[in-house]
């Protein structure tokens, strides 16, 4: 009866043994892909910085683009008017100046609504601005906590090729126990 006990014992040993085998693999691609995960992290943060040092130079390309938009709303103002003139005096191209009054009324309101729009765009770039730098310390928070996530990770696998080790020194003591 000791025997069986003793063997059904052994059994259950050397299956603890196989899953903490399979314990350890798993840990150590846990590990690997922490690592994998924090250089991600580290590029996104680079990302980011490059993404909002582009957000400055979009939101000056944008106050510039308003002031031209400005200057060509009144441009396109004056182009209308001639455009009518030339439609009283040249009876025969009524058709097409007609077409062209229409496409310079259409740029022009496109232009007014350019214009009249530009400082929601440089609004919205400003809050675009803020955003990304309000999200560069947590990228950074995360990256640390990777870190610290990666450490714990080693330690668990160390732990695990410890407490296999000392199993099979453990089993190994138990057979020369069986057979004495």
């Amino acid at each position: 009866m000791t025997k069986e006990y003793v063997k059904a014992v052994f059994e259950q040993i050397d299956t603890l043994g196989e899953g903490l085998g399979d314990a350890a693999e798993g840990a150590e691609q846990l590990d690997d892909g922490t690592v994998k995960l924090q250089k991600g992290n580290a590029e996104l943060i680079v990302g980011l910085g490059t993404l909002s040092e582009g957000s400055l130079t979009f939101q000056e390309g944008a106050e510039q683009l308003e002031i031209g938009a400005g200057q060509f709303a009144t441009g396109a103002a004056d182009l209308n008017q001639g455009a009518n003139l030339l439609n009283k005096g040249i009876i025969s191209y009524t058709a097409g100046v007609g077409k062209l009054q229409s496409g310079v009324v259409g740029l022009a309101e496109g232009t007014a609504e350019l214009n009249n729009n530009g400082p929601k765009l440089v609004e919205g770039s400003q809050k675009l601005e803020q955003g990304l730098n309000s999200l560069v310390p947590g990228a950074e928070q995360l990256s640390q906590g990777l870190t610290a996530t990666e450490a714990g990770s080693a330690q668990l696998n160390n732990g695990l090729h410890e407490l296999q080790t000392q199993t099979s020194e453990l089993t190994g003591v138990l057979l020369a126990f069986n057979s004495w």
